[in-house]
């Protein structure tokens, strides 16, 4: 059975959509490392199961290049838009369901603005080491949990094995946390790399990871609205908190088709790990 994608990314952090309507059963996490394989498979850091619920709403699932399933991907959600818009080019205004949350988006002639929400931020100053010296961080929720960690440089040598281990710490066990570096160079602009749960390597964007780290930079009056972030990718967001509610943000940000084909399920019944 051969079912059609779309393989899009959203500051170069890359997805496998696929509608819900073509698939008979769903993925098995086999297939999903396969089809996230850049050499076995199409490639990418996660895949996306899309369904139109009813006129301008979607929902998604998301499943991580390791195969298990994620609650929130902001850059997931710029890609849903850019394939709504190639679809229907006079939709503007959509809503589209994650798995606990409701985001009200918006496609416009520059890009994509979604909204997402907050936790409130946890200060964790005495479990966190950085190269044997003990550092401050923050914990927040923003769809999916994240840390905080404020540098100096961010091309550090060994700040991502750093990354690698202070996920799998035990006061963030059993699902681990995704790990954010954030150099700040004005008050409404800063650089961050992010180490991902889920995918176990830095991605080039992490869009609840901008927001994480905006977040966490404006509640301690570093930055100020809008601010913009830059990926390791070099492309930028910029985010802004609302003025009605205080624990949700809006994100502009862009996202592009690579390429659309289709793929063999019956080819991916013997896959491996290896």
């Amino acid at each position: 059975m051969f079912i059609p994608f779309v393989k899009l990314h959203a500051h170069q952090n890359d997805f496998i959509l696929v509608e819900h309507s073509s698939i008979s059963a769903e993925f098995t996490k086999d297939q999903i490392i396969h089809l996230c394989h850049p050499k076995r498979g199409i490639g990418a850091d996660g895949v996306l199961i899309v369904k139109k619920d009813a006129s301008n709403a979607f929902s998604m699932q998301i499943f991580n290049s390791d195969g298990n399933e994620a609650d929130m991907c902001g850059n997931a959600l710029f890609c849903i838009l850019r394939w709504i818009q190639e679809k229907d080019p006079h939709i503007t205004v959509v809503t589209i369901q994650s798995k606990y949350q409701k985001h009200c988006c918006s496609i416009l002639k520059d890009g994509y603005l979604i909204s997402l929400h907050t936790s409130k931020i946890k200060i964790i100053s005495d479990d966190i080491e950085l190269f044997s010296k003990k550092v401050t961080a923050y914990q927040i929720n923003s769809g999916v949990d994240h840390l905080v960690i404020f540098v100096n440089d961010l091309n550090t040598k060994g700040l991502m094995d750093e990354a690698r281990r202070i996920r799998h710490l035990k006061i963030f066990s059993p699902t681990g946390v995704n790990v954010n570096f954030v150099k700040l160079f004005t008050s409404f602009e800063m650089e961050i790399r992010t180490f991902e749960k889920g995918c176990e390597y830095e991605t080039n964007a992490c869009g609840t990871g901008a927001l994480a780290c905006a977040a966490v930079s404006r509640e301690l009056k570093k930055v100020f609205d809008p601010i913009t972030v830059i990926f390791r990718s070099k492309e930028k967001v910029q985010i802004s908190r609302s003025e009605q509610k205080l624990d949700e943000f809006t994100v502009l940000g862009n996202a592009y088709i690579s390429f659309v084909g289709s793929v063999e399920i019956k080819s991916m019944e013997k896959v491996g790990t290896k």
